[in-house]
C-alpha cells in the first residue's frame, strides 16, 4: 500500500522499491536495474526488514 502510494508521487523511483526489485530480479535484469542491482537491493531490503524484525521482537513481549 504505501509502495503504491510512492509509485503515484514519484513514478520514477519505482523501480528502486521492493517490489521493482523483486520484479527486476525474477526478469533476470531490467533497462532501469541490472540483475545484480536488483539482487543488491533486494538483500539490503531483507536485511533492513530482519533488523527491524529483530529490534521487534527484542523488545515487546510477543507471548503474552
Amino acid at each position: 500500500m504505501v509502495e503504491n502510494r510512492i509509485g503515484i508521487t514519484a513514478p520514477d523511483i519505482t523501480h528502486l522499491l521492493p517490489g521493482g526489485t523483486l520484479s527486476a530480479l525474477a526478469a533476470g535484469g531490467t533497462a532501469d536495474l541490472s540483475w545484480a542491482s536488483a539482487l543488491g537491493l533486494s538483500l539490503l531490503y531483507g536485511a533492513a526488514a530482519a533488523c527491524v524484525s529483530l529490534i521487534a521482537f527484542r523488545n515487546r513481549d510477543i507471548v503474552s
